[in-house]
């Protein structure tokens, strides 16, 4: 998954489709493209059938200018990760609040 944002508000999905559309492969799966709405508004995520693909789309397309603005593409964290940070993040931060107030 490619997490993209800097988007113009101009852009449509029909202009990511173009854009990646050369990374289609012509018997795999479709690339999905999620378009966020809202305060997510000017961002987009973009799902590959593998790591292979995504890595070379987000090679050739970062720092494309689409509608007069840069893309900034990096890799999405997927669900399993974000809550691997968040259990981390929470040990941690556990861990830090015993030591100080043990520390006092």
């Amino acid at each position: 998954v490619l997490y993209l944002k800097n988007l113009s508000p101009r852009v449509s999905e029909r202009d990511l489709v173009s854009l990646f559309a050369r990374f289609q492969e012509k018997k795999g799966p479709p690339i999905q493209f999620q378009m966020m709405t809202g305060r997510m508004r000017g961002q987009a995520f973009i799902t590959f059938p593998n790591e292979e693909i995504a890595q070379q789309a987000l090679h050739l397309v970062n720092g494309y200018k689409l509608h007069g603005k840069i893309l900034v593409i990096e890799f999405g964290k997927n669900k399993k990760q974000q809550s691997d940070l968040q259990a981390a993040s929470s040990i941690s931060s556990t861990t830090h609040s015993s030591t100080e107030i043990s520390g006092s």
